[in-house]
């Protein structure tokens, strides 16, 4: 069972490489060199961010935007997909605040997209970015997994 808890300092070094790694695996079809260059640091900045262990090891990470209810990130370490710890930090999400969450995710991220439908979330538009096209999708309600 995952713990799921708020993000510390002693987190930054151990986040960012586990940001970049889960990065440069899932979105491989993206520039190698503009994937490097991006940092969790600017990637979180000014959002709440919930840090998933197991068996007291870091395994993931989810980021908030809270003022739009905006999942902004969600990553698990491959080797720990399965384990229920999105879920988790979905969860986490949802309960910090009120309304309803959304988020985008990448078309070309199908396991992503697939986890999602399977938390119930709803594909609400299509739009594209300089990452792709993407789907904006939207939590069925607060009640995911409290």
């Amino acid at each position: 069972m995952p713990v799921i808890r708020p993000f510390t300092e002693q987190d930054r070094p151990i986040l960012n490489r586990l940001y970049q790694q889960i990065r440069a695996v899932t979105f491989h079809w993206l520039d190698k060199e503009r994937l490097r260059q991006d940092s969790f640091d600017e990637a979180t900045r000014d959002e709440t961010v919930f840090v998933a262990e197991l068996d007291g090891k870091v395994a993931g990470f989810a980021a908030l935007y809270a003022p739009e209810r905006f999942v902004h990130h969600l990553y698990v370490l491959p080797e720990h997909h399965g384990k229920g710890i999105g879920k988790a930090l979905l969860a986490a999400c949802a309960r910090h605040g009120e309304g309803t969450l959304t988020l985008k995710c990448l078309c070309k991220n199908t396991p992503a997209v697939e986890f999602y439908r399977s938390q119930g979330w709803v594909c609400r538009s299509r739009g594209t970015d300089g990452d792709g096209d993407y789907w904006t999708m939207v939590a069925p309600d607060n009640r995911i997994a409290k």
